[in-house]
């Protein structure tokens, strides 16, 4: 009790070691934002412990926005000054220099996947990924096991992280190399596949990506399904369809559509939708052309409505 009696106001006469000792009570209860105030309040009155309050600060900011790398880095710029091969947060005990690397790798990641340019995001995944394979292998990323309560090694993430690298660098080349996009949808299945996933839309767009044919218009040959050829609706001849069995890349497919490159379909479509767009034109003409007509229809009845009346009246007058 204070000179006042009222427990809270003893808080303000402790000093910076019983104010650390109390933010250590609270990391335990895990009421963290409070713990936070508290060091601040123990690093204002000069706590002996400033090196590992810094520290715990900066974990609690990690742990309120797991995907900052800003609050990575703080954390691992707070490391950096520690004195302590190990130090513990609650009921965890964490390595100093293990850590240190995870926030690194985190920091990378995160800012790899914030990237707007789709290859140079690939890449610094794939090399975000190196690394943290690398520098964390087998052991679990602590911080997100702490706060998250999901164990995953650094392996695994890193494994997720080439994946998803590669359908990137696959999607940013599919329009002018679907081949390539092929080959890289090919290392993230098997990347999916490592972590036990099915790696199901990989093998679809892999096999989509390295389709190949021959436009039944053009002639030309063309890789790659749903960019660079398409199906149209069609009802070939057996004729035509047993002569298409010799080609080494068909125009027809088995279920008797015609493959048609993008830049024939395209101008097909192009210009039935001049054609319908005329239609639509000389329709819409015809139609305000018979409103006017029925409009003048409309004025002259009125018109001659008006006369009637006005007839009428004369004559009762």
């Amino acid at each position: 009790m204070g000179p006042s009696g009222d427990p809270m106001a003893f808080g303000l006469f402790k000093d910076g070691e019983e104010l650390f000792d109390s933010a250590l009570e609270e990391i335990k209860r895990k009421e963290y934002d409070k713990a936070q105030k508290t060091l601040n309040k123990a690093l204002d009155k000069n706590t002996k412990n400033a090196d590992i309050a810094r520290v715990y600060i900066a974990f609690i900011s990690v742990g309120n926005d797991l995907n900052s790398p800003g609050a990575y880095d703080g954390l691992k710029n707070r490391l950096e000054s520690l004195k302590q091969d190990s130090f513990q947060f609650g009921l965890a005990t964490f390595d100093t220099e293990m850590l240190k690397k995870e926030c690194a790798c985190m920091s990378a990641c995160i800012s790899a996947r914030n990237m707007s340019d789709s290859s140079a995001k690939g890449n610094a995944l794939m090399e975000a990924a190196r690394n943290l394979m690398a520098a964390i292998g087998n052991n679990n990323l602590r911080i997100n096991e702490y706060y998250t309560g999901n164990a995953i090694t650094g392996t695994r993430m890193a494994t997720g992280l080439m994946a998803e690298a590669n359908e990137i660098l696959a999607d940013d080349i599919f329009e002018s190399d679907p081949q390539k996009a092929a080959e890289y949808q090919q290392q993230a299945y098997n990347f999916r596949r490592q972590n036990g996933e099915s790696g199901e839309a990989n093998l679809r767009k892999m096999q989509q990506y390295s389709k190949a044919c021959t436009c039944w218009i053009c002639g030309r040959q063309v890789v790659g399904e749903g960019l660079h050829f398409f199906l149209m609706s069609a009802n070939p001849s057996p004729q035509q369809v047993e002569k298409d069995k010799g080609e080494i890349q068909h125009s027809i497919s088995e279920s008797r559509d015609l493959y048609v490159c993008r830049a024939c379909y395209t101008a097909i479509s192009r210009r039935a939708d001049a054609i319908a767009n005329g239609y639509y034109d000389k329709a819409l003409d015809q139609m305000r052309a018979g409103d006017a007509a029925l409009q003048a229809q409309i004025l002259a009845m009125d018109a001659r409505i008006t006369r009637l009346q006005t007839q009428i009246s004369f004559m009762r007058n």
